[in-house]
């Protein structure tokens, strides 16, 4: 231990000897994690990247979970997790679609993004150390699993390679392939993931990263690009991107860091580019400052590690009134100056952050795996000698007079337990990696179908209720999402039902908006009684109301709803009696939008399409200044008409 550490946290020995410093409950209870949560994080789980369009992508889901198990924060790291499955795994394997921009196909790549699908499988395996649960450990296992088979590539010039995606990067898609990219080897999770699955030699793959850092020096200020070339074994500037360091590769002095493998001599030039805090360089060494504070926390981690320098007071200071990138950047660096405080920390400025139950401790996960496997190596001083198959007799040493036929019967029984919850726990990451639907039109015929069971009993209500009641439709997309994760969550699903009323038309003209008004909060208080406390009934206008029904099975559930709502209007005589049913627009999670937006297009258009066809048109396409006495004169038209066949498109019975 080096004397600057003395007084001080030191993980480095611990990491080198048997493991991972364990970051869970790190930042629980800390401000600076609510700031956050509060501006980055939405309610129902997604990471908005409010520097680029407000999209979602793989690395922030990755981020966000990391942080919140830091925080211990259970309820916010499922919420996230859910979203992220529910949104980004889409593909046929365990990878994370990489970016997620509000369409359910349209904008959506499904090609990943490996320190997404790292970040993900790192914040799994601590979720699943903080809180013992076997589930989050096979979670990331799928996914190492993955990485290993499809993003892990051997080269002979470099030693393996991690490859940014599964498709697009090697030599047979493109002229100058493989391209990497630095920043996506996130060195502090490979000594947690070496603990999840040693398939991958880690550690191979962490000295490829370290030894391409310091061969990548171009240009004047001698840094590696974003982007890289490896097509021949002198490195070059990948072709087709901007030629500089940019906002990906400010990540690898932090990363360095945060692994102890920040050497003056490694971070030498990325201090001589930084003169005057972060920036991007360009090869010909002109620099961009950055003058959000999470870039310039990263170059005080930089000034510690090169110089010793001390973080200056800025450094403790989280500011929540940054755009995401910057945000996040600022949170993992003050993660990773309290797991390597040395001189350069102000323990007390740290204390205010830094939960003050939280002490280091050697990470494990093997109290998760089976009993006869030893995976993880023991303690240096404690290593046993003897091969694989001992290791795995001494598991049972606690049955000394056992024969050692009924030895190998209980290991041959404890392995195929264990193969059968892997293959179903891999079904089921298969099953929620499925893209929504080949076939829309016959997956809307057969209706949605839950996943199998995890539940035998389904509650009636939701354990908590998503809904504010917040009129404000930013709000209520939001909730709609929340709801569809919950209820997916019970294998089960949400469905919309939209109405519109055009006879309050008649009834603001003849009694005024205040008597309109009236009428339709009386209808919604009728659909309130008739919904369940969890499911949600909102006004969006005069004439129209939106019912979310939660814990659907089926389609078939929510026609069924939809007919006892529609019964409920036709006694408050919104309905003429001798009319055909009220035309209702239904939309299901996910078939008709994986977005709160989306559903409620969805529901409006159903509607629109099952409306009888008429002569003249129909008066919510008028504009609001229409005059009193044509909006009198169509409501008289309409009395009079009485369509003679329902519209051809199946509605709910009344």
């Amino acid at each position: 231990m080096s004397p600057a550490r003395a007084d001080a946290f030191d993980d480095t020995e611990i990491i080198a000897r048997s493991g991972p410093v364990a970051i869970g409950g790190m930042l629980q209870g800390s401000p600076v994690w609510e700031a956050y949560r509060q501006r980055f994080v939405t309610q129902a789980g997604r990471i908005v990247d409010t520097g680029n369009g407000a999209f979602s992508h793989s690395e922030g889901q990755g981020y966000g979970l990391l942080l919140a198990v830091a925080a211990a924060d259970r309820s916010a790291f499922d919420k996230i997790l859910t979203w992220t499955t529910l949104n980004l795994h889409v593909r046929n394997d365990n990878l994370a679609a990489w970016r997620w921009t509000g369409s359910s196909s349209g904008n959506r790549d499904p090609n990943n993004a490996s320190d997404g699908d790292i970040l993900i499988a790192w914040a799994l395996a601590e979720a699943a150390d903080l809180w013992s649960d076997p589930g989050y450990f096979y979670a990331a296992l799928a996914i190492t699993a993955d990485i290993e088979s499809k993003l892990v590539k051997p080269n002979r010039d470099f030693g393996p390679l991690l490859m940014p995606g599964a498709e697009g990067f090697g030599p047979k898609e493109r002229p100058d392939g493989p391209v990497v990219n630095l920043s996506y080897w996130v060195f502090p999770a490979f000594y947690r993931l070496a603990q999840v699955d040693r398939g991958v030699d880690w550690n191979a793959l962490m000295q490829t990263g370290l030894n391409l850092i310091g061969d990548a020096q171009f240009g004047r200020a001698k840094l590696p690009p974003d982007w890289l070339s490896l097509a021949k074994p002198t490195i070059a500037p990948a072709q087709g991107f901007e030629d500089r360091y940019g906002y990906d590769a400010l990540r690898i002095p932090l990363y360095l860091f945060w692994a102890d493998a920040a050497t003056p001599k490694r971070l030498r030039d990325f201090d001589s580019a930084w003169p005057k805090g972060a920036a991007l360089v360009t090869p010909s060494g002109a620099a961009s400052v950055l003058s959000e504070p999470g870039y310039q926390a990263v170059a005080a981690l930089l000034r510690c590690g090169t110089k010793g320098s001390r973080y200056p007071e800025s450094f403790y200071r989280f500011v929540e009134n940054q755009h995401y990138y910057p945000a996040t950047l600022h949170m993992l660096s003050l993660m990773a100056a309290t797991m390597h405080p040395g001189s350069c920390l102000d323990r007390r400025a740290m204390s205010d952050i830094v939960s003050p139950n939280w002490k280091p401790r050697i990470g494990s996960l093997a109290r998760l795996k089976p009993d006869y496997e030893i995976l993880e190596a023991e303690p240096v001083e404690a290593a046993p000698a003897s091969p694989a198959p001992k290791k795995r007799k001494a598991a049972h040493t606690e049955n000394r007079d056992m024969p050692d036929d009924a030895d190998l019967f209980s290991y041959l029984r404890m392995t195929a337990g264990v193969f059968a919850v892997l293959a179903g726990f891999y079904y089921l990451l298969r099953r929620q990696g499925e893209s929504p639907a080949d076939d829309p039109a016959a997956d809307r015929a057969a209706g949605w179908q839950p996943a199998p069971g995890q539940y035998d009993v389904v509650p009636r209500t939701l354990p908590t209720n998503p809904f504010s009641g917040a009129a404000s439709l930013a709000a209520l997309i939001d909730e709609l999402e929340m709801a569809a994760a919950a209820s997916v969550r019970l294998s089960r699903t949400i469905g919309l039902v939209f109405f519109e009323f055009p006879a309050v038309s008649a009834i603001e003209t003849a009694q005024g908006a205040d008597a309109a008004d009236a009428v339709i909060a009386s209808l919604a208080q009728d659909f309130r009684r008739a919904v369940r406390a969890t499911d949600n009934v909102i006004i969006l206008g005069r004439r129209q109301i939106l019912v979310t029904i939660c814990l659907l099975a089926g389609r078939k559930d929510l026609e069924t709803v939809a007919s006892r709502l529609t019964a409920a209007a036709r006694r408050r005589a919104l309905i003429e009696e001798d009319a055909p049913s009220l035309p209702v627009g239904l939309a299901m999670y996910p078939l008709d939008g994986y977005s709160g937006a989306e559903l409620i297009d969805a529901a409006k258009r159903h509607y629109a399409e099952l409306r009888p066809a008429q002569p003249e048109p129909q008066h919510v396409k008028q504009p609001e200044t229409i005059g009193e006495a044509t909006m009198q004169a169509r409501v008289r038209k309409r009395s009079r008409r009485r369509p003679a066949r329902k519209a051809s498109a199946p509605q709910p019975a009344a």
